[in-house]
């Protein structure tokens, strides 16, 4: 298991990535902002969110040019990768994945809560630590690039956490 490269293959993935990183600096500066500077960062963080939304719905409608590509979209469509996985096999350590609409899910566990989209068998989302996480992690945001193997119930990606720079490579895998 190596990490994978990245590699832009769809035009949501060329609209996702960009706004994904302005996301991750609205969240930095969010970080110390107050008043009227943060309300207007979480504006602009909510606006990128519904920009990636609609366009993934958009895209999501718009017929693949041929015949080959459109069986292979139908099937990767019908993909729903819900259900608990467990991070490298840790029973005590679990992703809940669930169906929202259309291409988007809610990824959470107890220290964190996350959305994101799956761009065929891409996922890319984002994340933030809630209060139930360690001391130094609570309120860090980050985001998860991830490729999910429908064959293996396995989500192989990166976790990238924008405030403290760190970021490790991770596995879930669908708990029996």
């Amino acid at each position: 298991m190596g990490i994978k490269k990245l590699a832009i293959t769809t035009p949501l993935q060329l609209i996702a990535l960009p706004a994904m990183v302005v996301e991750g600096g609205l969240i930095f500066l969010a970080r110390n902002a107050t008043g009227t500077n943060l309300t207007i960062l979480i504006v602009g963080m909510l606006v990128i969110l519904t920009y990636v939304v609609v366009a993934g719905f958009l895209l999501a409608r718009t017929p693949p040019p041929t015949l080959s590509a459109s069986a292979a979209a139908k099937d990767v469509r019908k993909i729903r990768p819900e259900g608990t996985y467990l991070a490298e096999g840790n029973l005590n350590y679990r992703v809940e994945i669930r169906h929202l609409a259309g291409d988007v899910y809610e990824v959470s566990n107890p220290e964190w809560h996350g959305a994101g989209v799956m761009v065929g068998l891409e996922y890319y989302g984002i994340f933030i630590h809630n209060e139930k996480a360690p001391a130094q992690r609570r309120n860090l945001a980050g985001a998860h690039i991830c490729t999910y193997d429908p064959k293996t119930h396995v989500f192989e990606g990166r976790r990238i956490e924008f405030s403290s720079d760190e970021g490790s490579y991770h596995q879930w895998t669908l708990k029996d």
